[in-house]
């Protein structure tokens, strides 16, 4: 019996030690890569500037057409509020954004009439349009289906990858389309685009990352991990997890019958004087 209980523990730390070795490979992931975070629960928004919390110093200047615009941003429910033709942020870069990067933004947005800015540059636009979100550059670009911007929060992450737009909503893959050559970023709007077309709508938090995400990351950024490696997020780790699972358990039932068959030492002599005792 002994023997048996070893073989079943072994395995369970063997399965415990391939976790946190999982755990501690992806520990310096995609959040080391983050230049620009805004959690508009835990900073105050009805300031000028508002504070950057990736470390990186890229804070953003409240921009409004008059003073009294600034009275619109509402940090009562951790959202900055904007409304058309109100206020938005500019977020002047320390150095550029050139190449492959990754933003991600919690929004909650309905029908717009135009492309309405979410999170933008001169380069690329991650916008609400109609009723739907999308990722586009002046000339091109893609969208999530119809429907998609319902007043409901929402995250939608933009990806660009050796000259790929990637789109997903909510962690989930929507579409990607080639649009080329991306010219560097060096100021980051939030709330309109560069050329005025305003956000009416709410924003919860917004991260910008200088390399592209995979989809694993996409998904954890969604699930809210940052310690959880991005492949732990893929469908192959989580079939691959599934199969460990189920193949740990029908060895623990194998080990588990073939000690019940073997019996333990004693037994039948217990059984023949009627349990040992009187």
């Amino acid at each position: 019996m002994g023997r048996y209980r070893t073989i079943t523990r072994l395995l369970l730390a063997a399965a415990a030690i391939v976790l946190l070795a999982a755990v501690a490979i992806g520990a310096a992931g995609i959040d080391d890569h983050r230049i620009v975070h805004f959690d508009f629960e835990d900073e105050s928004v009805t300031d000028d500037v508002v504070p950057d919390g990736s470390g990186d110093g890229n804070h953003g200047e409240v921009v409004a057409a008059d003073h009294d615009a600034r009275d619109a941003v509402d940090d009562t429910d951790g959202t900055m509020a904007f409304a058309d033709g109100g206020h938005h942020l500019e977020v002047p870069l320390d150095r550029s954004l050139g190449g492959d990067f990754t933003v991600t933004v919690d929004v909650r947005a309905s029908h717009h009439g135009y492309f309405a800015g979410i999170v933008t540059s001169e380069e690329w636009w991650v916008v609400v349009r109609d009723d739907r979100y999308g990722f586009y550059t002046p000339e091109t670009g893609i969208a999530a289906a119809d429907g998609t911007a319902d007043g409901s929060w929402r995250q939608v992450t933009a990806v660009h990858r050796d000259g790929t737009f990637e789109l997903y909503l909510d962690g989930e893959f929507v579409d990607e389309r080639d649009v080329g050559a991306v010219g560097p970023t060096e100021t980051i709007y939030v709330g309109q685009r560069p050329d005025g077309y305003h956000l009416d709508g709410d924003v919860g938090s917004v991260a910008v990352y200088d390399r592209a995400a995979t989809s694993g990351e996409v998904r954890a950024l969604h699930a809210g991990s940052s310690r959880l490696p991005g492949f732990a997020f893929t469908d192959e780790f989580r079939y691959a997890s599934a199969l460990a699972t189920v193949l740990l358990a029908v060895g623990a039932a194998g080990v588990e019958a073939r000690r019940r068959g073997a019996g333990e030492p004693g037994t039948d002599a217990l059984r023949a004087d009627g349990g040992g005792n009187g």
